[in-house]
């Protein structure tokens, strides 16, 4: 089928031992009547990525680069190469259930809705267990992959600003652009914790809640949703 409904963005850096899971979940989609493209940006890995990705072929649209230039310089590399009306994304170390797309395709036309969102499972690496996360009334629970957008939201939005909760930043463009999600009460997406997730990091979370203070009023912040680090330096801003 050549014409493509979703494109699914894939970025990679140095992911060589995440990313055939992630592309296997992404292959395995029930897209029954529609086609999709899934497009991999590989980051200027320094491991085994480059090696992975040419087991693939035509199957994917590959996006080669010999420098690193970050994560969200590949995002939006890949919205740039994508030819789909729909895209979604996702990351190299996480994964769709198989019916990601499918049913992102039915909400999204079935509500007239201009993107859409699903919950999600918590996996911890370390010893294996899980736990769902619904993000029903709490954008800020969100995370950056498995929201399908319309194309259109980035000509008028804009694309991901960079910096640290990149994905929220967008996500309050996308709402003051007035246009309209819709929420999947299903968890569509394996979002994995390991030692590699740039999360960890307090200081990088830091840093981009004070980025977003900077950029958006505390009172938009507050009723976009609840985070408990943010919610702190918005206590102390008001104070």
């Amino acid at each position: 089928m050549d014409e493509k409904y979703f494109s699914v963005i894939v970025p990679v850096y140095n992911g060589g031992r995440f990313i055939e899971r992630a592309l296997s979940s992404a292959f395995e989609q029930d897209a029954a009547g529609f086609g999709y493209e899934v497009i991999v940006i590989n980051d200027g890995s320094t491991d085994n990525t480059s090696e992975v990705l040419s087991k693939y072929g035509d199957r994917i649209v590959l996006v080669e680069r010999r420098q690193n230039r970050g994560l969200v310089y590949s995002v939006n590399e890949g919205i740039r190469a994508a030819s789909g009306p729909y895209i979604i994304r996702l990351d190299a170390d996480d994964e769709f259930a198989p019916d990601t797309l499918y049913l992102h395709r039915e909400f999204l036309e079935g509500y007239g809705a201009d993107f859409s969102f699903s919950d999600y499972v918590n996996i911890n690496e370390w010893d294996r267990t899980s736990e769902r996360v619904s993000i029903r009334g709490n954008y800020l629970k969100m995370i950056a992959i498995g929201i399908a957008f319309k194309r259109e939201i980035f000509d008028k939005a804009g694309m991901y600003d960079d910096m640290f909760w990149e994905e929220h930043n967008f996500m309050l463009k996308v709402l003051a652009a007035g246009f309209k999600g819709v929420y999947i009460p299903l968890p569509l997406i394996k979002y994995y914790h390991h030692d590699a997730n740039m999360t960890l990091n307090a200081g990088n979370r830091l840093a981009g809640w004070q980025a977003l203070l900077q950029k958006w009023d505390r009172e938009r912040l507050a009723s976009f949703g609840y985070d408990p680090e943010l919610q702190q330096l918005l206590q102390g801003k008001g104070e």
